[in-house]
């Protein structure tokens, strides 16, 4: 009686230990390639570059992405100080020269360059599945599998690919010496009807291009440097896209790309116990 419960038990398994998979950074919105395809490359899959592709790790903060800082800010594993935009000048690739008094275009951004592809990988990929089966018979017609499994037997977390993609350039830009033209319908504000997307509000003035320039492309804003460093939901007034010619209220706004770099979401699921009688005949 003994070995008809001992006797006859199975166990089989499935253990996974691997890098993460290659990843990209990416931006849709005009930060790459917007002399192509204008402010909506959304098809052509532009990846957004970093300063030192050569050295991948100087973009890294230290953390692993997955954890939240005071008051709910994101601890990002990629620094968004990193990020960088190929910016072309007057005279590359057809852009105009200026001749007179004529604004300059310096708005001009390029793709980045293909070494910037999969320079990153996400979070290594470890978990093991246990399954212990024993069969029954009962008499010569019928059989009884019992079956004991054991899914993530570690409870082990394997995290995604971080926020990969972030809003840099945004849907226009006023420089800083923009004038209102009236007390309705001014130049700047966000629901004027004189701006269409992506066009600019600037005079022939280098500063005051160089500050629509700077106004275009904000990249998300964060706090403090290496494992320190923060992304905050939150802006107050004239941080990052909350100015005066945004989105600017008593509030703060909202902090564009709050989630870069940062881990939302998991691969599998946690550790799960399932039991099982099956009868065969």
């Amino acid at each position: 009686p003994l070995s008809y419960v001992v006797n006859g038990w199975n166990m089989t398994g499935v253990a996974i230990a691997q890098s993460g998979q290659p990843y990209s950074l990416y931006e849709f919105y005009g930060a790459s390639g917007s002399i192509y395809v204008g402010n909506y490359p959304n098809l052509m899959n532009p990846v957004l570059a970093i300063r030192d592709p050569s050295h991948p790790n100087t973009a890294f903060t230290g953390n692993s992405g997955k954890f939240r800082g005071a008051g709910g800010s994101y601890m990002p594993a990629i620094d968004p100080n990193q990020l960088a935009i190929n910016f072309l000048t007057p005279g590359q690739k057809g852009i105009p020269v200026s001749t007179g008094n004529d604004p300059q275009d310096i708005y001009e951004t390029d793709f980045a360059p293909s070494d910037q592809r999969n320079l990153f990988r996400q979070a290594a990929q470890r978990r093991v599945d246990l399954s212990f089966r024993k069969n029954f018979k009962i008499g010569d017609r019928f059989n009884l599998l019992y079956a004991f499994n054991i899914f993530n037997v570690s409870n082990t977390t394997s995290l995604d690919v971080p926020q990969n993609q972030t809003q840099i350039a945004q849907s226009y830009a006023c420089a800083n010496n923009a004038v209102p033209v009236n007390d309705y319908n001014n130049t700047c504000p966000q629901n004027n009807s004189y701006l269409n997307y992506g066009q600019i509000v600037s005079s022939n003035n280098p500063v005051d291009q160089k500050s629509a320039l700077n106004n275009e492309f904000v990249a998300p804003v964060s706090n403090g440097t290496g494992k320190g460093l923060t992304i905050p939901t939150t802006l107050t007034n004239g941080q990052g896209t909350c100015t005066t010619y945004g989105y600017a209220s008593s509030s703060g706004c909202p902090n564009n790309g709050a989630t870069f770099g940062s881990v939302t979401g998991a691969i599998g699921g946690a550790r799960a116990v399932t039991m099982g009688l099956h009868l065969t005949f």
